[in-house]
């Protein structure tokens, strides 16, 4: 069959220019994803991103919008008591994640924010 992504929960997904993206949530033994699918709604088909830059964290329970050519991701929690409050632009005519702000409890600790 054709590629999809696993069963998930705590995902998001945007609706832009007839493509579905869904990014993240946890899977069926609870574990956090990062990845980032497209669903065409007229072709009916899944295809996996795979994007360049920072790619965003694993997490689920955050949530996104579209803004002009980008998908927002804000927040979420990547582990059990670690709430997020990063704030992530994916552009899809560049194919490629911006990270805007970081977390304060992320595991990006220590390492230097993009400029």
């Amino acid at each position: 069959g054709q590629p999809a992504p696993c069963a998930r929960s705590g995902h998001s997904a945007s609706v832009y220019n007839g493509n579905m993206y869904v990014f993240g949530g946890k899977n069926d033994s609870s574990e956090k994803l990062n990845d980032l699918w497209v669903y065409n709604i007229a072709e009916k088909k899944w295809v996996e991103i795979e994007p360049e830059g920072e790619i965003p964290f694993e997490r689920s329970g955050h949530s996104s919008d579209v803004f002009n050519d980008y998908l927002c991701v804000f927040g979420g929690i990547w582990d059990v008591t670690k709430e997020l409050n990063d704030l992530h632009l994916y552009s899809f005519s560049r194919n490629q994640w911006i990270t805007l702000q970081a977390s304060a409890n992320s595991p990006t600790i220590g390492r230097s924010p993009v400029r």
